[in-house]
Formats: structure tokens, sequence, C-alpha cells
């Protein structure tokens, strides 16, 4: 039996990872995404999750930052050439 995302634990790279992978095939011309963006969307799965199953997505902290929600763990994806 597979194990279903409620039964995995996810991090914010995971996340981060998937909504990448979603925004080159909904936007084929578009490169890339914009950093702040990424760290909005990773937010915003993370609130949903919790507010529809009482539980997190992920256990990475999130920083209120000056310009919005911050995910420090999101900073791993820069040097391996991912582009944001």
């Amino acid at each position: 039996m597979s194990e279903s995302v409620e039964d995995q634990k996810l991090t914010a790279i995971d996340v981060a990872l998937l909504m990448l992978a979603q925004h080159a095939e909904s936007f084929p011309d578009v490169r890339g995404m914009d950093e702040q963006k990424l760290h909005f969307l990773v937010y915003f799965a993370q609130g949903h999750w919790l507010g529809v199953h009482g539980t997190p997505l992920f256990d990475d902290p999130i920083i209120a930052g000056p310009n919005g929600p911050w995910i420090p763990s999101l900073e791993a994806l820069r040097p391996k050439g991912h582009v944001f």
C-alpha cells in the first residue's frame, strides 16, 4: 500500500520543488520564479494544509521578514542551481 501525502513528512524544500515543477509545467515560456513569490507560495501551502488537516505540512521554521514570510531552509536550493 502506498503512502499518501498525509502519511509522509515533507520538508519545505519538497513543497518548493513541487511548486517550481508545477510553475514550469503551467508556464513553459517563463523561466524561473521570483524567490519571494516561492516563499509566499510555500507559506500559503503550509497555512492551507494546516487549516484543512489540522497538522503542519512541514516542520521547517517560517520567519516573518520585512518583505513577508521567509523560509531559511529554501536557501539550500540556491547553490544547487535551481532556478527560482
